[in-house]
Formats: structure tokens, sequence, C-alpha cells
């Protein structure tokens, strides 16, 4: 009774999703997720994770029946001035809202205002340094194109962003390279020690982690 949508539009999209549900469901063998799986304290309407599927699975398809993959290469290798380059990829990845989606948050739930972008600025970044970057320095790599490789860490070293992950700032401050912090490249490096080496308890094979403990001693 509780799953009964009580708005008629709620009505219709979910019918629609369950008929090509059914088309589907006995191909899939992924993992399944259930209702309490999902968070949805303290989040923006943005941020909700229908409001990310649905970003998601636009830029999905544009990579299926857009090719998108190919636009994004094809950008990296005409376009020579950097700021033009990024702010193009970036506009690639930004997804403005339609459908259902565009006025409610949660099934049934309207939000008070439209929401206009499944994939907003801030998260075409984020897509652009740890998606669109490293494939496309792989993809790049697999076919020997080492100028497009080293011009794609040219940008990437040069990129800036909003170094507002917490981990990003605690480990900057910690390590006194906060004024490095909004770059891209020094954050996903600063990630990738936490994660492989922090979060690893492997401060004995950590080259900053051995100077850490030097100075303590």
């Amino acid at each position: 009774k509780d799953n009964i949508p009580q708005l008629e539009e709620s009505s219709i999209y979910m019918r629609r999703m369950t008929e090509q549900w059914l088309q589907v469901k006995d191909s899939y063998d992924g993992k399944f997720f259930q209702k309490e799986d999902w968070n949805f304290q303290k989040l923006r309407p943005q941020n909700f994770p229908a409001i990310r599927i649905a970003g998601a699975a636009r830029l999905v398809d544009a990579m299926a029946n857009e090719q998108l993959i190919g636009k994004l290469i094809q950008k990296v290798k005409e376009l020579q001035h950097y700021p033009t380059l990024i702010n193009s990829l970036k506009i690639s990845m930004i997804v403005k809202s339609q459908g259902y989606w565009k006025s409610h948050f949660t099934f049934d739930t309207d939000t008070k205002a439209t929401i206009k972008f499944f994939v907003g600025s801030s998260r075409a970044e984020e897509i652009i340094v740890n998606v669109v970057f490293p494939y496309l320095y792989t993809y790049f790599s697999v076919f020997n194109q080492t100028g497009l490789c080293k011009k794609l860490l040219r940008i990437y070293a040069e990129l800036m962003c909003d170094p507002g992950n917490k981990i990003v700032i605690e480990m900057a401050e910690t390590l006194g390279i906060k004024t490095y912090a909004g770059n891209a490249l020094i954050n996903q490096g600063i990630l990738q020690l936490f994660r492989e080496m922090c979060t690893e308890q492997k401060c004995e094979v950590c080259t900053l982690g051995r100077k850490v403990f030097e100075m303590d001693e």
C-alpha cells in the first residue's frame, strides 16, 4: 500500500519504468539494492540518489548513442588553449534536467523548486578529474599517443578545483600543503595516499609516513 503512488504523473512514470525493467530483468546479473541501502539523510534535492542516477543514465546514453567518448577524444586532439579545452570538456559532462526527475527528487514527492541540472558544473568538474582524464590518459597510452598523454598531464597539473573534500583539506593541513589543495592533481594524490597508505596503516612503507615518525623521534 505504501508503494502505491498518489500522484498521477508518478503512477504513469512508475508503470513505464516497471515495464522497461521487466524487459531487461532477466539479463541483469548485478547487485540489487533495497530502500534501506540508500542514504537520504541531510541531502539537498540535487544530491538525492535518483537525481544522480538520472544524470548518470543520460551520460551513459550519450556514450552509447551520441559518440560522447569520441567527441571528448577529438576535443583533446584539436583544442590547444587549455582553459578552453577544460571548459569544453566540462560542458560535455553537464546534464540539464528533463522529464519526471526535473520536478521530483524521490518517487511521488514534488520539489518546491525545479531541479535545473542532473549534473551541474561542480559535479561535471569532479567527473572530469576522476573519470575523464584518467580514461583518456589510458586511451592515449594504449595507442602510444605520448604527445596527448603529456598534454593531459599538463592540463591536469594546471587544473584548479574546489578542495571541498574533508579528507583533502585535513590531509593538506597535516602535510603543510594547504595552499596547494585547490590543484586537481594534488587533490588526487592526497586521496590516493590516504586510501592506499593511511587507511591501511602502511606508515612504515610510506615516504611521508617515515619522515613523520622520524620527526616524532
